[in-house]
């Protein structure tokens, strides 16, 4: 009994008594241990499992749906409907088609970008959305706000090529006939695009839809991006991004380094008795501290809308693209892109600031969403940041 400790702490018999609780000897009697009543078992085990922590209550993906994990499992429970959103049919004031409006998108967005370079005037994109899609006009003339950026266009072009910029007449034929044949001479030539309507001159341009003039349109956009200018320009604005970048993030770490020291004085001041602290010296700490936050965020902010961006989706789902793009949506941002490749067609929904928050939940980043070999980007290209005349892939990056 002496040698064995264990044993000690039982009865002399070794017989009727009871070992000590919690004996882990290879003889104990496991129905002789005190036991823990099962209604206090179940009881902790729910309390674990419906406190659950804030990551445990996030919605989690399967196949690409959303789903709120269960309160006592861990299987997933309800799936989250994704809204919808309601069709887009307006953009910068022009009432479209619905089959329009990622055209619109594409012409409106290269606007936004190359205003500067291109010599855009504002509100030049939205009259020229407006004039487009009203229909036909009485008058043999196109409406000068249309035939200018098509001039202005088709001069970048012919600069690029080495050829004299012609001296079109907005008023006349020329314009319209020589963006026929530029037309006609490239090697992706869309079957919507009208030639022979465009050979005829303004007659001939007058005839058009909506939808063929927005096609007409972007096709200069399109040629226009693969000038020597346009592309020198994005590179300018790139490099300029990149130089403001690096002066942003050491101002930021400046900012951040000068409101730590101003919290640590703060943190010693009010370590003071009561009847020690000086009231002023802190109410000034705690301006100078404002002040340093402010400066902080206004450098995040600028850290954010500096330089050219190339716009991709937020999110892509099968047939469906999520962008944020800003200024077509009353109070919210995300736009939905329901496309059909084979088809080469797309639809535009918007979204109310409700089913927004939603669909923040389900474009928000997370790891498992990382694809390798998928882009889809209002570029259409991965080398510039511009749109292709592919209507599945319609906007253009903005700055």
């Amino acid at each position: 009994k002496k040698g064995n400790i264990k044993r000690a702490l039982g009865t002399d018999d070794g017989t009727d008594g009871l070992l000590a609780q919690g004996d882990d000897n290879t003889g104990t009697d496991l129905n002789a241990l005190l036991p823990v009543p099962i209604s206090k078992k179940l009881k902790k085990g729910n309390h674990r499992v419906n406190d659950m922590t804030a990551d445990e209550k996030c919605p989690v993906e399967i196949k690409g749906e959303l789903h709120i994990r269960n309160e006592s499992t861990d299987v997933p429970g309800t799936k989250i409907e994704l809204p919808i959103g309601t069709p887009v049919t307006d953009i910068a004031g022009a009432e479209l088609e619905v089959d329009d409006v990622g055209s619109a998108l594409q012409f409106h967005e290269f606007c936004r970008t190359f205003a500067e370079v291109l010599k855009i005037r504002k509100g030049q994109p939205e009259k020229v959305l407006q004039v487009i899609t009203g229909g036909g006009r009485i008058g043999r003339e196109v409406p000068s706000v249309v035939a200018d950026l098509h001039i202005s266009l088709l001069s970048v072009i012919q600069e690029d090529r080495e050829e004299n910029p012609s001296d079109y007449s907005r008023n006349g034929d020329a314009w319209i006939i020589d963006t026929g044949k530029y037309i006609s001479e490239s090697t992706v030539i869309s079957k919507e695009l009208p030639v022979d309507c465009l050979s005829q001159g303004v007659l001939g341009y007058k005839k058009l839809s909506p939808s063929l003039k927005l096609h007409v349109l972007n096709f200069l956009c399109d040629e226009a991006l693969s000038t020597t200018t346009l592309k020198n320009w994005v590179l300018k604005q790139h490099e300029s991004a990149t130089e403001r970048k690096v002066a942003a993030r050491e101002k930021f770490r400046a900012v951040k380094e000068k409101e730590k020291e101003l919290k640590e004085k703060l943190t010693i001041k009010m370590a003071k008795p009561r009847f020690l602290r000086n009231g002023a010296e802190i109410n000034s700490l705690v301006s100078q501290i404002k002040e340093a936050y402010e400066d902080k965020k206004a450098v995040i902010d600028e850290e954010k809308l500096g330089g050219l961006v190339r716009k991709k989706p937020v999110r892509i789902d099968e047939g469906v693209a999520y962008w944020k793009l800003d200024g077509y949506c009353d109070k919210t941002a995300i736009m939905r892109q329901e496309f059909d490749a084979t088809e080469n067609t797309d639809k535009w929904f918007m979204f109310t600031e409700e089913e927004e928050k939603v669909i923040k939940g389900h474009v928000a980043p997370r790891p498992q969403l990382k694809r390798k070999n998928k882009t889809h980007t209002l570029a259409g290209h991965n080398a510039l940041p511009i749109s292709s005349s592919m209507k599945t892939q319609t906007p253009v990056s903005a700055v």
